[in-house]
């Protein structure tokens, strides 16, 4: 049997041509979690700011420059040890954050 024969005969080939792929969706972009408004599941997100009191630490690390999840943890480890933040400088007590990553982040963090 001729080759070309064989590969048009089969039902794989016939089927791509009854049946193309389909056309894919437009995806819209994904919103930054540092542009969500708060939300009632206690995100901590509020007018793209992050409240540190509220904030989860995924809400952390997401919506906070520089901050991974261990540096997030430390920080809810942190406000459950030693209450709530009444500054924003006390961060500077949590470990792995110095001023330089305080700065950074100042204009994200809310209290």
């Amino acid at each position: 049997m001729n080759p070309l024969t064989l590969l048009l005969s089969s039902p794989l080939w016939i089927a791509l041509l009854f049946f193309p792929a389909a056309p894919q969706a437009a995806t819209a972009p994904a919103a930054t979690p540092s542009a969500s408004p708060a939300t009632p599941s206690g995100g901590g997100a509020e007018r793209g700011r992050v409240n540190i009191n509220q904030a989860s630490a995924q809400a952390l690390s997401e919506g906070l420059s520089g901050i991974g999840l261990e540096k997030a943890r430390a920080i809810v480890a942190f406000r459950e040890q030693h209450g709530a933040f009444s500054r924003l400088e006390q961060l500077l007590q949590v470990k792995g954050i110095g001023a330089a990553l305080l700065e950074k982040n100042r204009a994200r963090l809310a209290l």
